[in-house]
C-alpha cells in the first residue's frame, strides 16, 4: 500500500516529541566545555517548517518536558542528589519555552514559499538564540564568550534545521508532482482504452446499417409475398431503431472523450506512458520482462490514443510471449515519410502456418492453464483494425525460436516543427 508525505507526517507527529528528546539525550561539548549541543533542536527546527503554530508549540513544549524527565531520570539513577539534578537541568525548559514560542511568532516556515533560504536560516536561528540567551541568563552564566557561542551554535542549527526542512517540504512537492503525474498516465491510458473501443463501435454501427439495407432490400424484393415481406420489413424497422440508440451513444460518448482528450501528443510522450503503464503491469512479477525503448525523430502524432492502445496491446502481448526474464524491444522513427515502429520479443515466436490467421477476430493461442479455456482472441485484430483506421499498415516477422516482429508505419503528417501539420483527434 502506497502511502503519501501527508499520511507518513500525520502518523509520524505524535511521535516527535520522544523522537527530538530522545535525540537530546545525544551532545557534545564543541567550544570551551561549559555549552551542550543536542541534536534533537535540529529536529524541531526542522518541524517548524511541517507543522501549524499551535502543533508546533505542543510539540517544541512536549519535546523539552520530556528531555528534561530523561535527564533527571538519568541523573538520579547514578546517583547524583536531586538539588544538583534540578539545577542542572531545570532551567533547560526555559529554552524550549522561549524556543517554541520565538518558532510560533517569527514563523520560519513562511520563507520557504517562495522559497528564501538565507531568510528561513535567519530566522531558526534568532529562535536558537533566544532560548539558549533565556536559559544562560537564568543560569548566571552569560559573558561575551558564551554571547559568542550560542550565536555560532544558532547559526549553525539554523542552516542545518533550514536544509532539513527544506528538504523535506519539496520532497513531498515532488511526490504530489509524482502522484498527480500517475494519475494522468492512468487517464489518459483509461482514454485511450475507450477511443480504441470506439473504433469497434463504429465498425458495428457500419454493419447495424448494412443489415438494416439488407432487410429493407428484402422486403421490396419479396412485397408480393406478405409472409416474407412482413417479417422482413419489421426486422429492418426493429434494426433502425437499435441503429437510432446505437448512434446516439456513440455520439454521446464521442462528445464525452472530445472533453477531457487531448488532441495531439509527442510521440516519446507516447512511449514514456506505455513504459510506465508495462511497469504497473509486471509489478506483481518476480522476473520481469525488459521493456527497452529507442526513439528517433521526436514529434507530435494526431492519433495519440489509437497509438497509445495499439504500442499498448503489442507489448502485453510480447510480454506474454517473452515471459519471465525476457526483452522486449520498441523501435520507433518519426521522419518526413511518417511514423514507424516495431515491437520485438526473444519468445518461442510463431509458426509459419499461423502467420497468416494472427490477425483474424477469434484467432488466439492462449489457454489458461487452470480451466483450458482460450483468450477472446481480439488483441491482434483490435490492433489492426486501428492501424487501419489511421491509415497504416501493421505486418509480423517471426519463427519459432526466433521471437516476432510486429511494424507499424502510419503516413503521419504532423511533425516538431511543422505549424501546418494535421491535428486530428482520433
Amino acid at each position: 500500500m502506497e502511502h503519501t508525505s501527508d499520511q507518513v507526517l500525520a502518523r509520524a507527529r505524535p511521535l516527535l516529541p520522544l523522537a527530538a528528546a530522545l535525540l537530546s539525550q545525544l551532545y557534545l561539548y564543541p567550544f570551551d566545555g561549559s555549552f551542550k549541543l543536542t541534536a534533537g533542536v535540529l529536529l524541531l527546527g526542522c518541524a517548524a517548517f511541517l507543522l501549524s503554530r499551535r502543533s508546533l508549540l505542543r510539540a517544541v513544549l512536549a519535546a523539552g518536558l520530556l528531555t528534561v524527565l530523561l535527564r533527571v531520570a538519568w541523573d538520579l539513577t547514578a546517583g547524583v542528589g536531586w538539588p544538583e539534578t534540578a539545577s542542572r537541568h531545570l532551567p533547560s525548559l526555559v529554552f524550549y519555552l522561549v524556543y517554541g514560542a520565538a518558532l510560533c511568532g517569527i514563523d520560519p516556515g513562511r520563507f520557504l514559499e517562495p522559497f528564501h533560504p538565507a531568510a528561513a536560516a535567519l530566522a531558526l536561528a534568532l529562535c536558537d538564540f533566544a532560548g539558549n540567551l533565556s536559559e544562560s541568563l537564568l543560569r548566571g552564566s552569560i559573558d561575551g564568550a558564551m554571547i559568542r557561542t550560542i550565536t555560532v551554535v544558532a547559526l549553525l542549527r539554523g542552516c542545518v534545521s533550514m536544509a532539513m526542512g527544506a528538504a523535506w517540504r519539496y520532497h513531498r512537492v515532488y511526490l504530489a508532482e509524482e502522484g498527480q503525474r500517475r494519475r494522468y498516465v492512468e487517464q489518459t491510458m483509461r482514454v485511450a482504452q475507450l477511443r480504441a473501443e470506439m473504433v469497434y463501435l463504429q465498425k458495428s454501427g457500419e454493419d447495424i446499417e448494412r443489415v438494416m439495407k439488407q432487410g429493407y432490400a428484402l422486403y421490396h424484393r419479396f412485397r408480393e409475398q406478405p409472409d416474407v415481406s412482413g417479417p422482413a420489413l419489421e426486422i429492418a424497422r426493429g434494426i433502425h431503431e437499435v441503429g437510432k440508440d446505437y448512434r446516439r451513444i456513440v455520439s454521446e460518448l464521442q462528445v464525452l472523450l472530445g472533453g477531457i482528450t487531448r488532441r495531439t501528443m509527442r510521440l516519446s510522450e507516447v512511449l514514456q506512458m506505455v513504459q510506465e503503464s508495462f511497469g504497473r503491469f509486471c509489478a506483481a512479477r518476480e522476473h520481469p520482462p525488459r521493456l527497452l525503448v529507442r526513439c528517433s525523430g521526436d514529434g507530435e502524432i494526431s492519433r495519440c490514443y489509437s497509438m497509445l492502445s495499439v504500442i499498448s496491446n503489442l507489448v502485453v502481448n510480447a510480454a506474454q510471449a517473452a515471459g519471465e526474464g525476457g526483452e522486449i524491444h520498441i523501435d520507433a522513427a518519426f521522419d518526413r515519410d511518417g511514423l514507424r515502429l516495431s515491437v520485438s520479443d526473444n519468445g518461442p515466436g510463431i509458426e509459419k502456418e499461423l502467420l497468416e490467421d494472427i490477425f483474424l477476430p477469434g484467432f488466439t493461442t492462449k489457454f489458461d492453464p487452470a480451466t483450458g479455456e482460450a483468450s477472446a482472441g481480439i488483441g491482434l485484430c483490435h490492433v489492426k483494425n486501428l492501424v487501419e483506421a489511421s491509415g497504416g499498415t501493421i505486418t509480423v516477422r517471426s519463427a519459432p525460436g526466433e521471437g516476432a516482429v510486429f511494424t507499424v508505419e502510419i503516413p503521419e503528417t504532423r511533425r516538431e516543427g511543422d505549424a501546418h501539420g494535421n491535428t486530428d483527434a482520433d
